[in-house]
């Protein structure tokens, strides 16, 4: 409060508090990314202080972003506690670090509203800003939309490295910046530097680990140069740095699939849960049951019961959930539970007539040559009656040839 007020007005912990409350979280909830900056606008903040806490030897540090709502980089500070120094001194160390951050603001922000009707200015106010404040990633990223704005307005190309001098400036100034990371990733496949096209998806990754079609573009990026090794050592980094943020163990669980290693999936997604229950929505569940229920040989069937079924509790009518289920059931050879869940399927979903044929075809296979015959022909019944009123007529013939063949 004391270093931003004359430029902005600090939320106070009380509004903060209001404002967990109206979602249903408690006083001082520990809030993850994305969640932070919904908040921030509900509030209608101009600017977010986002911070992670590491402990190591009985000391803290703290890596502390200040950033625009809309902007596209910001500044990052990273500060230990020193001895003898409480954790207050230690917040106010943290404010102190930011100062610069706040001097600068209103003239990297003047740096990226002028860039187009006065270049000029807008230069002027950028250069200002880093005289002020030399880690403004805004003020780094308005200097690099400058330079492009430059080159297309007068017909002429800029220089791949003076693009990539701005844009290590800006990603050392907010290494949290997934818009500088991406343009210096395409600034290095430019130029052919796979090393440093490597590191820059690495970066992107731990600045946005659950963006599903940023972990496709780099995983099938590092297949392709060779460096599979490098999107574990981002996931296995990122946790050494964040071990309670449950997005790493998500980014991990991809990395692990990418593997081919689905117990490795299984267990990261587990940490997901563990940490952050509010995580386990209906595709959490469908995930964790299908990395269980790999690789088709060697299932882990336990696994894939327990959470396929923590999911139908969940989600009871959830048609894949429901497959998942009974597939798990009957790899397990749970033929009864597979037979109650195929008819609870049936009930959700009545065009599931395949469901109800699988089971038949599996109750006959394990029926041929053993007692249980007679067992699995009642078993069965309900559901031939179900396939002969609902199915197609080759569902229907698919059936009779079961019972021709005497499988039932």
């Amino acid at each position: 409060d004391n270093v931003a007020r004359s430029d902005f007005q600090v939320l106070s912990r009380k509004t903060m508090n209001e404002a967990l409350e109206k979602y249903g979280y408690p006083d001082d909830a520990i809030l993850q990314p994305l969640v932070q900056r919904r908040f921030a606008i509900e509030l209608t903040a101009r600017m977010l202080v986002t911070s992670t806490l590491a402990r190591n030897d009985g000391s803290y540090t703290v890596n502390a972003r200040l950033v625009g709502i809309s902007d596209d980089a910001g500044t990052v500070v990273n500060v230990a506690q020193e001895r003898g120094k409480s954790l207050d001194d230690l917040g106010k160390q943290i404010a102190d670090e930011l100062k610069p951050a706040v001097k600068s603001s209103d003239n990297a922000h003047q740096c990226i509203n002028l860039m187009r009707q006065d270049p000029k200015k807008a230069a002027d106010a950028g250069n200002k800003a880093i005289r002020d404040n030399p880690k403004s990633g805004l003020a780094w990223m308005c200097l690099v939309y400058l330079a492009q704005t430059d080159s297309a307005s007068n017909n002429h190309s800029i220089s791949n490295d003076s693009m990539v001098v701005l844009l290590k400036h800006a990603t050392e100034s907010d290494p949290l910046s997934l818009r500088a990371w991406t343009m210096l990733a395409e600034e290095y496949r430019q130029n052919g530097d796979t090393t440093g096209t490597v590191h820059a998806y690495q970066q992107m990754l731990i600045a946005a680990p659950t963006n599903q079609p940023l972990r496709e573009q780099a995983l099938k990026y590092f297949l392709a140069v060779g460096r599979t090794d490098a999107a574990r050592q981002v996931a296995d980094e990122a946790i050494k740095l964040d071990p309670y943020n449950p997005d790493f163990y998500d980014l991990l669980s991809n990395v692990c699939v990418f593997e081919n290693n689905y117990r490795c999936a299984v267990d990261a997604l587990e940490k997901v849960f563990e940490i952050d229950t509010t995580k386990a929505d209906s595709l959490f569940y469908l995930k964790i049951s299908v990395m269980a229920s790999n690789p088709s040989d060697n299932p882990d069937t336990t696994r894939w019961i327990h959470w396929a079924r923590r999911g139908v509790d969940k989600y009871p009518n959830n048609t894949d959930l429901l497959q998942q289920l009974i597939s798990a059931y009957q790899t397990a050879g749970q033929l009864d539970s597979m037979v109650s869940t195929t008819e609870h399927l049936l009930q959700v979903d009545s065009t599931q007539v395949g469901a109800a044929l699988a089971a038949i075809k599996t109750l006959a296979d394990t029926a041929v040559g053993t007692d249980s015959m007679p067992t699995r022909v009642a078993d069965a019944m309900p559901l031939v009656r179900y396939v002969n009123q609902h199915g197609t007529p080759d569902q229907k013939q698919a059936t009779a040839v079961l019972l021709t063949n005497g499988a039932l």
